[in-house]
């Protein structure tokens, strides 16, 4: 049972990471096709923020998730070593 959720943590982690990134590189086409379910066009609305700022914010947001994924894998490398 913990194999799966740990499975599906890495999953989740690695689906955060990659969602909010390829919505970095791809705003500027996305907004210019008008397609509003881009990260970084949500913040700029969410948040009244230019886009710059935006992307700072969703780019935080990444560094974030993988600091977590990251600590998470930790974790599952000291548990497994402790048995």
């Amino acid at each position: 049972m913990v194999q799966r959720w740990s499975f599906a943590l890495k999953v989740v982690g690695y689906d955060v990471l990659t969602g909010h990134g390829q919505d970095l590189l791809s705003h500027n086409v996305e907004q210019s096709k008008g397609q509003t379910t881009n990260m970084v066009t949500v913040v700029i609305h969410q948040g009244n923020l230019d886009v710059q700022a935006a992307v700072d914010f969703v780019w935080a947001k990444c560094k974030d998730a993988h600091r977590s994924v990251r600590a998470f894998h930790g974790e599952q490398e000291e548990a497994a070593f402790l048995g």
